[in-house]
């Protein structure tokens, strides 16, 4: 996962290896004022992200009043690890939630 930053934010990128085979999330842009914007490719859906402190990222996405998913990305005091927790629903509609901790190359 990498955080690359822009002058209104980040944009994040994440790759890895799932079941022996080469993964690769599409970038996603946090613009880090709490206004709620269209995804693309999804007008139905909402995202909105903020940044609480200097170390935490929370990002949200929503249809209507639904929430449908949320991250919240935290930096470590001495900057060498990340903790990205991830919940929210499935294409199934089922709900998950997970935690990946990663080392600071």
């Amino acid at each position: 996962m990498n955080f690359e930053p822009l002058a209104d934010g980040y944009l994040m990128r994440a790759e890895g290896v799932c079941d022996g085979k080469r993964v690769e999330e599409r970038p996603q842009r946090f613009i880090l004022d709490g206004v709620e914007r269209p995804l693309p490719d999804f007008p139905e859906i909402v995202g909105v992200a903020n940044q609480p402190n200097p170390n935490t990222i929370r990002a949200s996405a929503r249809a209507g009043d639904r929430t449908l998913g949320e991250g919240i990305y935290v930096i470590s005091e001495d900057g060498s690890t990340l903790t990205a927790t991830v919940t929210g629903i499935d294409t199934q509609h089922r709900t998950f939630q997970t935690t990946v901790v990663w080392d600071r190359k």
